[in-house]
């Protein structure tokens, strides 16, 4: 089954989401990157779109649709999850551009 890949990425020093070569972001730290992404991911899930996220810098899958639980309980990066959604910060995704697409 393949998966619509959210990878958390750091480029040029700023944290970002990578999904079909498009950078999304910047967000202020990797664990902010990583709740957007596991949003993203889970609302690409709920369209059949089987959304995965990677952490490139540690060749880490670090979350899974259908696999792992959502809202995620904890992790080494998310930490107490709870019910708050992580910021969009940055100008790098447009107000009206979800991550949960289809992949190209």
């Amino acid at each position: 089954m393949d998966h619509t890949q959210y990878v958390v990425i750091r480029d040029q020093g700023q944290w970002k989401i990578s999904l079909d070569g498009v950078h999304y972001g910047p967000y202020a730290t990797q664990r902010d990157a990583i709740r957007a992404a596991v949003d993203a991911a889970h609302e690409a899930g709920l369209k059949d779109l089987n959304g995965q996220v990677l952490l490139l810098d540690q060749l880490k899958i670090e979350w899974t649709y259908g696999k792992d639980p959502y809202p995620p309980n904890s992790s080494d990066f998310l930490g107490p999850y709870g019910n708050a959604k992580a910021p969009a910060i940055g100008s790098g995704v447009p107000a009206d551009e979800s991550l949960a697409r289809a992949p190209a």
